[in-house]
């Protein structure tokens, strides 16, 4: 990234446009790399959003709350049922109301993985969107460190060259 840049030479130092020209184009790119790191992080942060917003774990909730329904209806049913049948119709609701209890822990902690998965995902993109945003900044730095060092000595050369002009002046009569 850090590329030389010449600048044409004019008589009390560089040309000023050409100066002007790259610190300004410095500077849009940078802008530009700020527009796009902030495009980007806002992207995720939408993503990020729309899981935690996501629907499936309500619908999935839904539907075992609409499961336990049933079997308290069957269990209602069972009640019911002559005396010898009860004790094997409550064993067979218990059993599917376990089934239906693992399942849903199951699933809850299936899609715990997937949305801690998908924030680990957007943290280090934008972890690493940060790094790129710190490099770049740096780089700039740097530049603009040494055009300063470099304008800085043409400052002091002219002021030399002027001190020398004026020590060889001719006294005048």
């Amino acid at each position: 990234m850090a590329q030389e840049h010449r600048f044409r030479s004019a008589m009390r130092g560089f040309q000023r446009e050409d100066v002007i020209r790259y610190i300004e184009y410095l500077n849009n790119k940078h802008i530009s790399q700020v527009n796009q790191l902030k495009s980007e992080n806002q992207a995720l942060k939408d993503e990020l959003a729309a899981l935690r917003s996501s629907t499936s774990a309500e619908n999935e909730v839904a539907a075992l709350q609409e499961q336990v329904a049933q079997l308290q209806q069957q269990l209602a049913q069972a009640d019911a049922a002559p005396a010898e049948n009860l004790a094997e119709a409550e064993l067979e609701a218990y059993r599917r109301a376990e089934r239906a209890e693992r399942a849903a822990k199951e699933r809850s902690a299936q899609i715990f993985q997937q949305t801690a998965g998908a924030l680990s995902e957007a943290t280090a993109l934008v972890d690493d969107a940060a790094d790129q945003f710190c490099a770049t900044a740096d780089g700039i730095s740097a530049q603009i460190a040494i055009l300063q060092k470099a304008v800085q000595a043409s400052k002091q050369a002219l002021q030399d060259a002027a001190a020398a002009m004026y020590a060889i002046r001719p006294e005048e009569d």
